[in-house]
């Protein structure tokens, strides 16, 4: 069996065979090399239910951004499927998706620009005019 550092070495030769930037080389080996940590913490088989794992733990830990998360799901996946030359079920290691949510919006604000914009339609006579689209006049929303 291979220690982590030999591991880390050959994942090292895999990605600069493949070109990549020494900046993504440096950002993959750190997020790997902590995986392997956490793993040997936990005791854990190199399998795909330990990397789940260890990305649910990102998650709920609190401290990593989405886009931090994704970083080390990127670097295990190429970690499991280059290096270590196993198969694994990428819907088991989903993207971690943001949560967006929507603008709070002033209602008399959004409601006197709708009256403005249907107000502005009408007087310029575009709407019945088929062959363009009326200009839409600039909110300032």
């Amino acid at each position: 069996m291979e220690t982590n550092q030999q591991m880390l070495t050959r994942m090292t030769l895999d990605m600069r065979m493949r070109g990549m930037s020494q900046h993504s080389l440096d950002v993959y080996i750190r997020c790997v090399r902590f995986f392997l940590e956490w793993r040997s913490e936990e005791g854990g088989e190199l399998d795909e239910s330990t990397a789940r794992a260890y990305l649910v733990h990102l998650i709920h830990a609190g401290k990593h951004s989405t886009g931090t998360v994704n970083m080390y799901n990127a670097a295990i996946r190429f970690f499991y499927a280059v290096t270590l030359n196993r198969t694994i079920n990428y819907l088991q290691l989903p993207r971690f998706k943001k949560h967006k949510t929507l603008p709070e919006i002033d209602q008399r604000t959004a409601w006197s620009c709708q009256l403005e914009f249907h107000r502005r339609l009408s007087s310029s006579g575009q709407h019945h005019r088929r062959d363009r689209q009326p200009r839409r006049p600039v909110c300032p929303i």
